[in-house]
């Protein structure tokens, strides 16, 4: 009976080994080692992006650097590592493990943060899994531990999915499956997020006007931050429109710009967005020209500061 629990388990782990090459956030994290010494080999100024699905639809690489270029800087080169699903702490987690723990580190001199609603603040929902797939090594297995957690059991599914891709990768592996079974389940499940995430929205914009607005913090930010101007970078917080209303917390502004980061609140944008976001969430590639030539001028406005500091110490 143990052979054959054993024979299951190890079947189920190669077929998840063999199923996760075919996924596409799969190939981008694996990817990401390439990247950064793309970017170490690349001269300055570098852009490094960061963020999720919502920057890897919505940043168009092109026109950022094509904005760029029309208003007459030179930029090294841009690029993105946006795992899916991911928030603050996993990109914490990356940037440290593939770019500033290498030897010598790299360490572009812009990272561009694009995020929406609670991305950066301490209460983000955890994402163990995701946690799970997006760290590496022991010292960052022993970190999470130490600090991500909160019980036991939450310690116990992160190992394991940590350890079992075909754990890890469940849910890609079912969603995969009831792609190929059900009947128009794509469309469906789009329709059904698209009105959770209206739903969500709605309940967000009448806490707030009942005076319910959350106590976030921004412990895990700061701490963010603290390894930017460590690596030398400086960090450019971009909040992206969406087709429905988002509220911003005073704090979080408050808390980049006292670290010396930039903040730029793009959520205006949504006038010019409207009606290019293919899913009610994610932007199609006429919204992500837009906003990444207006993720340009913040870019381009640090980088001009900096030029002129750079020439008065000289002088």
């Amino acid at each position: 009976m143990l052979l054959v629990v054993a024979i299951v388990l190890v079947a189920g782990e190669v077929g998840a080994h063999v199923l996760s090459r075919t996924f596409s956030d799969v190939r981008h994290r694996q990817q990401i080692p390439e990247i950064a010494e793309q970017i170490r080999e690349a001269p300055s100024p570098r852009v490094l992006f960061l963020g999720n699905s919502l920057t890897r639809r919505g940043i168009s690489l092109d026109a950022f650097q094509d904005q760029l270029r029309r208003r007459g800087a030179a930029l090294g080169g841009a690029w993105k590592v946006c795992p899916d699903d991911t928030t603050l702490r996993h990109w914490h987690y990356t940037i440290e493990k593939h770019f500033l723990e290498r030897q010598p580190p790299v360490s572009p001199e812009y990272v561009v943060i694009t995020f929406v609603g609670d991305s950066l603040t301490d209460q983000a929902a955890q994402r163990t899994r995701r946690l799970a797939l997006n760290v590496q090594g022991v010292r960052q297995v022993v970190e999470v531990l130490r600090h991500d957690v909160k019980c036991l059991d939450e310690a116990a599914y992160f190992l394991a999915s940590h350890c079992l891709k075909a754990l890890a990768y469940q849910p890609e592996i079912k969603d995969g499956i009831l792609r190929r079974l059900v009947p128009y389940y794509r469309s469906e499940t789009r329709r059904l997020n698209q009105r959770h995430q209206a739903y969500l929205a709605r309940v967000s914009s009448q806490k707030e006007a009942e005076g319910g607005t959350p106590a976030y913090t921004y412990q895990e930010l700061q701490r963010f931050m603290q390894t930017l101007r460590t690596s030398g970078a400086h960090g450019v917080f971009c909040l992206m429109p969406l087709p429905d209303e988002q509220s911003l917390d005073p704090r979080l502004v408050e808390t980049i710009e006292s670290a010396g980061m930039t903040f730029v609140d793009f959520r205006d944008l949504a006038v010019h967005t409207k009606g290019h976001y293919p899913d009610g969430y994610h932007m199609d590639a006429v919204a992500a020209d837009m906003y990444s030539r207006a993720v340009a001028e913040p870019v381009l406005e640090w980088m001009t500061m900096q030029s002129l500091e750079a020439d008065c110490s000289r002088d």
